[in-house]
């Protein structure tokens, strides 16, 4: 008591509260809690030690594991320690257990966690089977969970992998998935799963199996789709990358040698039957495994190129049965086009590992020395030449190299790999490759370099005869058409072998028009292509009748798709798979496409599509909404046709297109073409530099198909233009090549083009402008292909000939009023500009441009904008018009200077005479200011003087004079105007402004230069500038346009100021020497010939014109033209009541005033014969007078000089000139078909009179050698028989008998024989024909008879 007193007090200083007390006694209770807890713990797991099953513990595992999972609160899954401590326990406990039982069983702990969970492993995938590809939702969270605990395990090393992986391979099957997932984890490498299963045939073949079906079949959700891509993308990299190491040394080690050689195998057969059941599969969405090769960063350079190069080879000469003779049949339906879209990809993707010359080689060399798989390498090359620029070379040389292997060792096998390969690049367009016909032509036509001797030539042929029966019809075609050229006397083989193909084509039963399987020959109306949709539709009906009665496909079906194979596939098929309803019941068209199937003659792509498309239809019918079917395949060919436009367009729109895209899609375009028209038009069989397309506007005989193809074509080219023009240059090249195949298409479009171009292109939008432009303009740079053309109908002046295409439109363009001037400025300029910006190499020197095209841009720029007259390109602003900046730029100035191209002084009368100027852009002061800057600014430089200027204008002026006489059918008819005389040149619409051409050079003429100029530039030579110009031009041109030239020449001089005919300025009378010979042989030639009113007269404006011109020459000149041009003469004494005012307007002329007098005395002479009997007396050197007098006397009427011939009769001379006259008159009504009776009786009364006056018919009279035309000379001996006809017997026999009569008469008949037998095309020959000639020849041979002896 005393110790607890004194611990108390002693305490007493630091008592403890109640709190302290009971504080201290829950700590103590907590410590002794912890011991029994840890107590228990250890005597738990003692007693689990000892009886728990390990089986047993492992499921309440994953249990709980899975209620964590599945079955916690929100609160228990968000809180981490919680998750720790029981997973800690759990492995703890697992551990623990298993421990326990490595005691009892001396089995490593490791070894049986491994056991243990693969035996779980298997558990969870069940009894899987080989269309398990992907682990179910809850399959992947439990194994998600064993790898979990697995993972643990292994970082306190308590598990065996080694164990694990023998364990869960004696399974036989489970999903691809839970394989990579061990790989991926780590746990089971694929190399550990291969030498395990070595030996197990059955276990790789479901692996691949299972790769193959997910990459053909990838599931539409996102994050199915991505797992998916990762299995068959870790697979595939994993077989890459150890079956084809790095470096080319062998591992000795035997597991690493029977990886790689497992590897190697696996992987060739997974892409084998990728590509095998890829073409089978209507399934679109599949992976492309050498794409995700080539991105997989596990495998390197070297092994991926290995891989490639393996598997290029492997695919080219895997095992088949198609044999040579095979492909040569069939290589055209290998086409890009044609092969499936997951062969040409893998095809592709192979391609990019190696250059293009690598290619090449490796192809030269399995074409060398090994067994090829044909259908696989020709689609193979077909790619390469559509993907790689530069293949079309590297083909075209290996064709070179086989031909002159085989050309020089005799080589059968050589010669005919040649031949495929040019067929089979051929078939990808000219865009790629000549035409098949082209090349063989340029190979084996003459000139080639293979066939240079009879013994290759019989090789040649020997070979090609061989091949017949085994060669589709038009490559039968192409050689009969484009025959080699023989060698020697080697003839008779090529006759052989064409007789050979025709009755092959026959036994082929080809026929040159398409038709259909049970309807042959065109349809009724006549057309060239029947709507082949309804021939389809027909040919279905009769085979489903046919196949009800039978029960049978019938054998026209069967025939048709081998032998009209395009049919049956483009038009046939298409139309019998048309989606609809299936009834419940089978009818007769399932039962029939059934059978086709059955007998393989339909695709299973294409009934896979088929039953798709009608279950969709049934579809859409029960939702009430219409089908709306994209694929291609089960698309009208036209339908198809378009969609394929579309691609293209969507295919150029890109900021960098690929060419491989663009060619695919020109390809798949050639295809739809041949489709639409059913093979009818098969790439062309012509070579263009030998063919020529007529295009004839106004009939140009198109189908309603042709316009509806070039409807879609056109209209997709322009989209695709409009969409991105940038890009343009990559691929309209090719487009146009490919379409130069197709030549009815070709032909439509260019027909269409020349409509909007030349008939609506005021019409057409800024954008349709360029678009067009654009595609005229590959057009002319395609020359090699795109053959030459003439265009007619087309209703415009401009004569055409055969040329490029653009070159003869930018002919015919007409700018003649001011809406078309604004359409081909519009035009040119973006021709021109586009032209330009494809010139990339600069080389400015090329035909790039029609130069027509050009000539047409100077001139209308400058008319339609003057500030381009003056203006620099530097002072230009963002305003100008594009015409102008275009105009005025370097580069266009540079391409001017070095292909010499400007606008010449010809070239803009040309243009500007046509122009109608009330339908004209500029005002009449504007267009005389433009005319004076055009001559004296713009052209007058180029020239010495204004002489050469105006003798320029003058020769423009009768050029359009001449057409513009032509086409609307004036004429000069046997040396007599018709009405020309009477065509105003002022300014009409239909001449155009030759009126203000006129006036122009009107001006000119009176300008200061022409009459003399202290300028020195100037130097006015002596004579006339008009005479010189009228002579050049008289000496070319053809004979038959003369008249009508000669016509033209002298309305436009009698326009101009007399005194140029003979000097330049009006006082230069000594000029006149230089000329007057000049002027005396046009008048005596040309105006003789071609321009007489009457026999012995020019037309009184002529007469007039020439009459002003006297006044400007001296005595001595008139003297020489009174002497040496009659012609002149008499016109002038003709006519001299009418020129009256003439001549007295240069009456300050005394030797035209004694002219004057002169005439005026005849003129009298002959009045005062009429009425006095008293005859004239001449001497002999006045006989020129008489004869002009009895000009004057022929000049009354008719009817009184007839009266008045007594008077005459002692006036010998006068009446012998006047019976010519008659004579020369009768023969030149004769020509023009006037009547003649009063001519004939004055002929007979003067013979009556003087029998003898028709002695001077055999003279060389004045009338004959100066004054009537040829013709009406040639004419005379029939006017003269004529006259006879009138006569009657007795004084025929009484002329006869007068001296010098029957001698005249037998001179004239041999004339008349000689007339009737000249062989010419005159129009005297013509005249004759009305005649009759027996009647002269009775006439005259009774005249004989009646002569005295």
């Amino acid at each position: 008591m005393m110790d607890l007193k004194e611990a108390f007090e002693d305490n007493s200083s630091n008592a403890r509260t109640f709190e302290d007390l009971l504080e201290w006694r829950h700590q103590c209770r907590d410590t002794q809690l912890s011991e029994n807890k840890t107590s228990l713990k250890d005597a738990v797991l003692r007693l689990i030690d000892h009886h728990q099953d390990v089986d047993q513990l492992f499921k309440e595992l994953n249990e709980v594991q899975q209620v964590r999972t599945f079955g916690a609160s929100s609160s228990q899954l968000t809180d981490a320690s919680y998750n720790h401590r029981v997973d800690q326990l759990n492995v703890e406990m697992f551990v623990s257990t298993l421990q326990a039982h490595a005691q009892l069983t001396s089995t490593p702990v490791d070894v049986l966690a491994a056991l243990a969970y693969a035996k779980n492993l298997q558990a969870i995938i069940g009894e899987a089977d080989e269309n398990t590809h992907l682990l179910t939702d809850a399959q992947q969270h439990q194994v998600q969970m064993v790898l979990n605990g697995i993972q643990k395990l292994n970082k306190i090393h308590a598990f065996s992998n080694s164990h694990f992986i023998k364990k869960i391979n004696t399974k036989s099957f489970f999903p691809v998935e839970l394989v990579w997932i061990l790989h991926r984890e780590s746990i089971m490498p694929i190399s550990k799963f291969i030498t395990n299963n070595l030996g197990r045939q059955n276990v790789f073949a479901a692996l691949m199996r299972c790769i193959v079906s997910i990459g053909l079949h990838i599931p539409a959700e996102q994050e199915k789709a991505a797992r998916s891509k990762e299995i068959v993308q870790g697979f595939v990299a994993f077989f890459v990358a150890h079956g084809y190491p790095v470096g080319n040394e062998e591992s000795e080690d035997y597991a690493k040698r029977a990886i790689q050689k497992a590897s190697v195998l696996l992987l060739d057969t997974i892409m084998s039957d990728f590509l095998k059941k890829g073409a089978e599969s209507s399934n679109a969405n599949h992976l492309n495994l050498l794409e995700l090769i080539r991105q997989d960063r596990m495998v390197s350079q070297e092994s991926s190129v290995k891989f490639f190069k393996h598997q290029l080879i492997l695919q080219l000469t895997s095992t088949t049965d198609i044999i040579v003779s095979q492909a040569i049949l069939e290589q055209h339906f290998w086409t890009f086009a044609k092969t499936a879209s997951h062969v040409t990809a893998t095809y592709r993707e192979l391609l990019l590992s190696f250059k293009e010359e690598e290619i090449a080689g490796m192809i030269q060399r399995l074409l060398e020395h090994e067994e090829v798989n044909w259908q696989a390498l020709l689609s193979f090359i077909s790619t390469f030449l559509v993907v790689c620029p530069s293949a079309p070379a590297l083909i075209k040389g290996l064709i070179h190299n086989f031909l002159s292997t085989a050309v020089e060792e005799l080589d059968q096998d050589f010669l005919i790999i040649a031949l495929l390969l040019a067929r089979q690049a051929s078939s990808e367009g000219p865009q790629i490759f000549l035409p098949y016909p082209q090349w063989f032509k340029e190979t084996f036509g003459e000139g080639n370099a293979y066939i240079t001797s009879k013994k290759s030539f019989t090789f040649l042929m020997k070979i090609l005869t061989s091949l017949v029966p085994f060669e589709p019809s038009h490559i039968i075609k192409a050689h009969i058409q484009k025959s080699p050229h023989a060698i020697g006397k080697c003839q008779e083989l090529v006759c052989d072998y064409i007789l050979l193909g025709k009755t092959r084509l026959a036994d082929l039963k080809e026929p040159l028009e398409p038709e259909g399987i049970f309807v042959q020959g065109q349809s009724s109306d006549g057309s060239k292509m029947k709507v082949l949709q309804e021939q389809a539709e027909s040919d279905i009906e009769q085979a489903i009748a046919a196949f009800e009665v039978t029960n049978q496909v019938p054998l026209s079906i069967i025939e048709a798709s081998i032998f009209k194979y395009p049919y049956f596939m483009g038009r046939f098929l298409p139309v019998l798979l048309k989606p609809r309803m299936l009834p419940d019941v089978p009818d007769s068209r399932m039962k029939l496409i059934e059978s086709l199937k059955n007998l393989g003659k339909i695709p299973v792509r294409m009934i896979e599509k088929y039953k798709e498309a009608c279950q969709k239809e049934l579809n859409s019918l029960l939702e009430g909404i219409d089908m709306e079917d994209d694929d291609c395949d089960m698309l009208e060919p036209m339908d198809a046709l378009k969609k394929s436009m579309d691609n293209l367009v969507k295919a150029v729109t890109g900021l960098q297109p690929k060419t491989e895209s663009l060619n695919h899609q020109l390809a798949v375009i050639s295809d739809r073409l041949q489709t639409v028209f059913c093979d009818e038009i098969r790439p062309a069989d012509l070579s263009t530099k030998d063919e020529l397309l007529n295009l004839d506007m106004q009939s140009p005989s198109l189908t309603p198909l042709q316009v509806e193809v070039t409807e879609v074509i056109l209209n997709g080219f322009c989209r695709a233009c409009l969409e991105n023009e940038k890009v343009i240059v990559h691929w309209a090249d090719n487009f146009v090549s490919m379409l130069s195949q197709f030549q009815l298409v070709l032909k439509s479009l260019m027909l269409r083009l020349c409509t909007l171009l030349l008939h609506q292109g005021p019409q057409l939008e800024q954008s349709h402008r360029h678009c067009l432009s654009i595609l005229l303009v590959h057009l002319y740079r395609k020359q090699d292909v795109v053959p030459m053309v003439t265009i007619t109908g087309h209703g415009i002046r401009n004569e055409t000939s055969c040329g490029p295409f653009l070159q003869i439109v930018a002919k015919l363009l007409c700018n003649d009023t001011g809406d078309k001037m604004k359409f081909v400025l519009q035009l040119s300029t973006a021709v021109i500009m586009y032209s330009l910006h494809l010139n990339e190499s600069n080389n400015l020197s090329a035909q790039i441009i029609p130069e027509i095209l050009v000539e047409k841009f100077l001139y209308l720029v400058p008319r339609l904008h003057p500030d381009a007259r003056y203006a620099a390109s530097h002072e230009l602003n963002e305003s100008s018009d594009a015409s102008v900046k275009l105009y005025l730029s370097p580069k266009f100035n540079e391409l001017c200077e070095v292909r010499s191209l400007k606008l010449s002084l010809n070239q803009w009368i040309c243009n500007e005479i046509l122009v109608q100027p009330h339908l004209d852009l500029i005002t009449f002061l504007e267009r005389k200011e433009y005319h004076r800057w055009m001559v004296t600014e713009k052209c007058y430089p180029e020239y010495a003087d204004y002489m050469e200027v105006c003798s320029v204008l003058f020769k423009e002026l009768v050029e359009y004079s001449k057409t513009i006489g032509l086409q609307s059918g004036l004429y000069v008819h046997n040396g007599c105007l018709h009405h020309l005389e009477q065509q105003s040149l002022n300014a009409t619409n239909e001449n155009g402004s030759q009126g203000e051409m006129l006036q122009l050079l009107q001006e000119m003429t009176q300008s200061t230069y022409l009459r003399g100029s202290t300028d020195d530039r100037m130097n006015v030579e002596k004579g006339s500038w008009m005479m010189d110009t009228i002579q050049k031009i008289l000496a070319v041109g053809e004979k038959e346009d003369k008249a009508l030239e000669t016509a033209c020449i002298v309305n436009i001089i009698t326009s101009l100021p007399a005194h140029l005919l003979v000097s330049n300025t009006p006082g230069d009378r000594s000029a006149a020497v230089h000329t007057l010979n000049h002027l005396i042989s046009f008048i005596n030639t040309n105006l003789r010939q071609n321009l007489m009113e009457t026999i012995y007269s020019l037309p009184p404006h002529v007469t007039s014109y020439f009459a002003r011109m006297l006044g400007y020459l001296g005595s001595s000149y008139i003297h020489q033209l009174k002497t040496a041009c009659p012609l002149l003469i008499s016109s002038l004494l003709v006519h001299i009541k009418k020129l009256i005012s003439s001549f007295s307007r240069v009456s300050k002329s005394n030797s035209t005033s004694q002219l004057f007098k002169d005439l005026t005395s005849l003129k009298a002479h002959a009045e005062e014969l009429m009425t006095s009997s008293r005859p004239l007396q001449f001497s002999a050197t006045q006989n020129a007078d008489v004869w002009f007098i009895s000009v004057a006397l022929f000049t009354f009427p008719k009817e009184k000089l007839c009266s008045y011939l007594q008077r005459l009769a002692k006036s010998k001379t006068v009446l012998e000139f006047l019976f010519e006259l008659v004579i020369a008159d009768v023969a030149h009504s004769i020509l023009i078909g006037r009547e003649v009776s009063v001519n004939l009786q004055l002929a007979q009364n003067i013979l009556e009179i003087s029998p003898e006056s028709q002695i001077i018919l055999t003279k060389n009279s004045l009338l004959k050698s100066s004054v009537a035309p040829q013709t009406v000379i040639q004419m005379m001996p029939l006017a003269l028989f004529r006259v006879y006809l009138g006569v009657s017997a007795a004084m025929r026999v009484d002329y006869v008998n007068k001296p010098g009569v029957l001698q005249t008469l037998l001179i004239q008949h041999q004339q008349l024989v000689n007339l009737y037998t000249r062989v010419s095309h005159d129009h005297p020959r013509t005249a004759l024909k009305s005649d009759n000639e027996v009647r002269y020849m009775i006439i005259f041979k009774y005249m004989l008879r009646n002569v005295k002896k």
